[in-house]
């Protein structure tokens, strides 16, 4: 966002506020058209204040541009996984209740209960589906175990080992960021 003040002091009081606010002064620099340009930030916005002489109407210029940081991903060392390639996953299977049709959530009383196995990995991995998915790498710590070949009830709430192949969720009843496609076999984990 950006926006342009003709007076001096709407500027100095906007730029006292962000002060005020806690907002830290990260830079001071001149600008390619001579401006000097302070910069102000915090832990999610950058707040850029300009003054500088107008060569065309030989006035001062008094700009502020907010912008939202862009938030840094965390770099995570895990394994990669491609939809639809066989792996082996780790972690704590649970069952869980959700909600859906017709609300969704909205209206507990009357919105269908569907419980679905959920498998919290023990360590994260990352997955990419560019055919459902973001076609982006995402980071995944939750898995929803589909199966209709397999009763999973004796594992809920132990630690399991599964061989699988996954794609991202793409329903409104998928649960988590991936689900297996294919279930090969679960044991308990050692």
């Amino acid at each position: 966002m950006w926006c342009q003040l003709g007076d001096r002091k709407s500027f100095d009081n906007i730029k006292s506020s962000c002060r005020a606010l806690k907002f830290r002064q990260s830079t001071t620099e001149i600008d390619t058209l001579g401006s000097l340009c302070t910069t102000y930030q915090n832990d999610k916005y950058n707040i850029e204040f300009c003054s500088g002489l107008n060569s065309g109407t030989n006035r001062n210029d008094y700009t502020i541009t907010l912008s939202i940081k862009k938030k840094t991903q965390k770099k995570v060392n895990a394994i990669k996984i491609y939809a639809n390639q066989k792996c082996t996953l780790v972690g704590n299977l649970q069952l869980q209740l959700f909600y859906g049709a017709p609300n969704f959530g909205e209206d507990t009383l009357t919105d269908e209960k569907e419980y679905s196995y959920i498998l919290n990995l023990e360590n994260p991995i990352l997955f990419l589906d560019s055919e459902l998915g973001s076609g982006e790498w995402e980071t995944v710590t939750k898995i929803q175990v589909i199966t209709n070949r397999m009763n999973l009830a004796n594992f809920i709430n132990k630690k399991v080992i599964i061989t699988c192949t996954l794609v991202a969720a793409h329903t409104g009843h998928h649960h988590a960021p991936a689900i297996t496609w294919e279930l090969f076999d679960i044991n308990l984990s050692q």
